[in-house]
C-alpha cells in the first residue's frame, strides 16, 4: 500500500509511452495493474 518515489517515476515513465508512440505489451498484466492502482489515486489526478 506504500507509495514511493519509485512509484512516481515509474508512472512518470508509462505516461511518456504515448507521446512517444510506444505501446504496453499486453503480456505485462502486473504493470497494468499497478499502473491502474497509482493512476486512481488522488495525487496523480492533480
Amino acid at each position: 500500500d506504500g507509495y514511493s518515489i519509485a512509484d512516481i517515476t515509474a508512472m512518470v515513465a508509462v505516461d511518456f509511452l504515448k507521446p512517444a508512440r510506444i505501446t504496453r505489451p499486453e503480456a505485462l498484466v502486473h504493470l497494468e495493474r499497478w499502473y491502474g492502482e497509482v493512476s486512481a489515486r488522488p495525487s496523480a489526478q492533480a
